[in-house]
């Protein structure tokens, strides 16, 4: 079997496979990955506006998404390319970091992963990169304080406000976003020198 390609395996926002979600998956596909996204929810996004709902559905369904076998995901994409990384957003970040330390892929892109902070005893496997913005809630540099000097991560922290990739969020900067996605570009490219 000859094996094609680069894949990134998209977890998504607590939102679902949003507009946001389908233009990141345009975004790479451009640039010549093939690229899949699970539907966690198993449902139809939810909009900003619902986004009170979209937590209550998280929340209710946690344990589900978080027992997702990503392991076995993972594993049957590696069978068809010769190499995968993972990459999530918010919450998607958060899962992706808790996969680092188990997952046999490329690499790991975890993007404003706040919840991250909970679960600093992981130690990844595979290179990482983490993006985190500024969190209003918590003290973010004290996260990245603990997270810098892991094995395989790296760890940058941008000043703009959660969501600051998604054009179609209150919080969206572009100039930021353009830097993180250049972060992530260099990042994927790294295998290949």
């Amino acid at each position: 079997m000859i094996l094609i390609s680069t894949a990134i395996v998209i977890l998504h926002e607590i939102y679902g496979i949003n507009d946001f979600m389908l233009d990141q998956i345009k975004y790479y596909e451009q640039r010549g990955f093939t690229v899949y996204c699970p539907n966690l929810l198993k449902r139809a996004s939810f909009s900003y506006q619902e986004a009170e709902q979209a937590y209550e559905h998280y929340y209710a369904h946690y344990s589900e998404i978080k027992n997702f076998t990503f392991n076995y995901y993972i594993e049957k994409i590696s069978q068809l390319h010769e190499t995968v990384y993972l990459l999530g957003f918010s919450v998607g970040g958060t899962l992706a970091w808790l996969c680092s330390d188990e997952l046999e892929c490329a690499g790991v892109i975890a993007c404003y992963g706040s919840r991250i902070r909970d679960h600093l005893q992981i130690m990844p496997k595979c290179r990482t990169l983490l993006l985190f913005s500024q969190e209003p809630a918590f003290s973010i540099e004290k996260t990245v304080k603990s997270l810098e000097g892991k094995q395989n991560t790296t760890v940058r922290l941008f000043t703009a406000k959660h969501g600051f990739l998604d054009s179609y969020s209150a919080n969206y900067h572009p100039e930021t976003a353009k830097a993180a996605q250049q972060e992530i570009i260099c990042f994927l490219n790294e295998t290949f020198e």
